[in-house]
């Protein structure tokens, strides 16, 4: 089954999230990192087990608790460590790919594969200098900064003459606080957070497009902040964000022709040119692509 068959199930199974952790294919599935998945492995509180007699259930040839139909059990979860991944708890990737080193089976060496290359992605998200930080009501005072700035705001001019800078920000603010934030994956709104003193540098967002099967984005670095490669390390933290975490299908941005700095960012990223009208760029990125590049 595909990941939205195995969400569907998975939530119409009355299962507490809170009570089980996803195992080996099922955690891949929902990490993107495989396709489709043919059962369910769980691991089970104290309490679901309890609550599903599991020990008078039969067992498969893993010794694993077989409650239903493609759902296969073990007990134990208290003290197992997981990764909430779209609202589910599920195994470690460190966990899987132990498991698979010791399996090797030919699907295990593919997924071992795809695992390590995760692995390295993540450990250079995590190396960088920035990270995304979702604000609160009571951040707004960097944003409104940002929107009063004709230097950060010049790109905007032909929307908001004359300098491009949002009238009334504050209550820009609340209606992004009440609309955005919290949305995914219909909406995102972030700020980028420079780890060593927690100074917000800039802001990233993406939101299901009506035109189509894909999200448009956007990403503004805070003109103070720029000339320090935030507009590389933001961009590639809102495509993993995007993919990996909030598990849309593709992402579109268009900006002006002229505009180098940006068209070069986007492409060191991944995303490919998908055209050019009126003086405008469009530029794509879909999960598959993201996830065939070359580490």
């Amino acid at each position: 089954m595909k990941k939205q068959e195995f969400i569907d199930k998975l939530e119409g199974s009355g299962f507490p999230k809170s009570e089980y952790i996803i195992l080996s294919g099922g955690s891949l599935l929902l990490r993107g990192l495989r396709e489709e998945t043919a059962d369910f492995d769980l691991c089970a509180s104290e309490s679901l087990a309890k609550s599903l007699d599991l020990e008078n259930c039969p067992r498969d040839d893993k010794g694993y608790y077989v409650p239903f139909e493609d759902v296969q059990m073990k007990t134990g979860m208290e003290g197992r460590a997981f990764d909430v991944i779209e609202g589910f708890q599920c195994e470690t990737l460190e966990s899987v790919l132990a498991l698979k080193r010791r399996l090797m089976r030919p699907k295990d060496i593919r997924d071992i594969e795809v695992i390590e290359a995760r692995i390295k992605r993540d450990e250079a998200v995590s190396g960088m200098e920035l990270e995304i930080y979702i604000p609160q009501p009571e951040d707004g005072g960097f944003y409104i900064k940002m929107m009063s700035d004709p230097e950060t705001m010049a790109y905007n001019a032909p929307w908001f003459p004359p300098d491009g800078c949002i009238p009334e920000p504050e209550e820009e603010w609340k209606n992004l606080c009440a609309d955005w934030i919290g949305q995914e994956p219909e909406r995102f709104y972030a700020y980028l957070r420079r780890k060593t003193d927690g100074a917000f540098v800039g802001d990233i967002n993406f939101h299901r497009s009506s035109d189509g099967d894909w999200h448009d984005m956007g990403i503004v670095i805070y003109a103070p902040e720029r000339g320090r490669g935030y507009g590389r390390q933001g961009l590639e933290l809102l495509v993993y964000h995007a993919f990996y975490e909030a598990g849309i299908s593709a992402l579109h941005n268009d900006f002006e022709t002229e505009r180098d700095a940006a068209y070069s960012i986007h492409r060191a990223a991944g995303f490919r040119e998908a055209g050019r009208n009126g003086g405008i760029i469009h530029l794509e990125l879909t999960e598959e692509e993201y996830f065939a590049r070359k580490e």
